[in-house]
């Protein structure tokens, strides 16, 4: 369904935002382990006519319900991620699962701010604009909205902590 790739999709920009961070070298975040927390809210969840009219009756009402209980609720996850020396923010941003053909731009960029949009093409159309604030070399806050090409509309915001030099034990490492 639309609505949970849309929510997983902020989820896994949010876990990215530490890695943002160090991406834009004035931004100065610390190598190794970070834990990031996320809390996302989407709205205008609809579900696209050409999918309602394929479904049944009983696989629509409870299409309808799933995403009337989804519907402007706040999901939080908390993440671990490694952020390596040369990670760039080319790397970061044609992570495995993204779409190779976005295109990320930076709005602005300060010795301790990041303002980027992210704009994905067919065939799942995306619109991403982020703001990183690094707070310090060991923690980071970001706020995101995300909007689909059916309209749905994804709010996160979240922080992400320097856990420890080591990336041991982080899936990937």
């Amino acid at each position: 369904m639309e609505s949970k790739k849309l929510i997983h999709c902020a989820l896994v920009l949010g876990a990215a935002f530490p890695l943002l961070a160090h991406a834009a070298p004035p931004l100065g975040a610390r190598p190794g382990a970070w834990e990031t927390t996320t809390t996302t809210v989407a709205s205008s969840i609809n579900l696209p006519q050409d999918e309602l009219g394929s479904m049944t009756p009983e696989q629509r009402a409870m299409a309808e319900n799933m995403i009337k209980q989804q519907q402007g609720k706040r999901h939080t996850a908390r993440t671990m991620g490694c952020l390596k020396e040369d990670d760039s923010l080319d790397k970061i941003t044609n992570e495995e699962g993204r779409n190779p053909d976005c295109k990320t731009t930076i709005n602005s960029q300060t010795s301790s701010s990041l303002d980027m949009t992210m704009v994905c093409p067919p065939p799942d159309p995306t619109r991403a604009h982020v703001k990183v604030k690094a707070l310090s070399a060991k923690h980071v806050t970001f706020v995101m909205d995300v909007t689909t090409e059916q309209g749905i509309k994804v709010h996160g915001k979240g922080e992400a902590h320097w856990v420890r030099a080591s990336c041991a034990g982080i899936d990937g490492q």
